[in-house]
Formats: C-alpha cells, sequence, structure tokens
C-alpha cells in the first residue's frame, strides 16, 4: 500500500479508461454522469411508485 497514491485509483479497465476520458473530455465527462445520475433517479421514481403504495397498503390498515 505503501507505493499507492494517496488518492482514488481505479484498477479495472473501464475504471482507468474512464479516468483518462475525464481528464481528456472534462465537460464530456460531466455531462455523462449527470446524465446517468439523472437516468437513476428517473429510474428509482419510478420502481417506487409501482411498488411502494402496494407495500404501504400491504403492511397497514389505512383504508
Amino acid at each position: 500500500m505503501a507505493d499507492q497514491p494517496s488518492g482514488k485509483t481505479a484498477t479495472s479497465p473501464i475504471g482507468v479508461w474512464w479516468g483518462r476520458f475525464a481528464v481528456k473530455h472534462k465537460l464530456i465527462a460531466q455531462f455523462v454522469m449527470f446524465y446517468a445520475f439523472s437516468l437513476f433517479v428517473t429510474v428509482l421514481q419510478y420502481v417506487m411508485l409501482t411498488f411502494l403504495p402496494e407495500l404501504i397498503h400491504a403492511h397497514t390498515n389505512w383504508c
């Protein structure tokens, strides 16, 4: 561990490639990360709005 730098380093080939790409193309990398996060939030909202009401209804006596 002494020979590794103090910052985070990627060990997978995709992580290494992404690190090089992000350094060369900062704005594109920021947009891709923003898009991926937005897509994740959208899918999370879809899953929650699809299944959460049924789970709440099954475990409560509100209705």
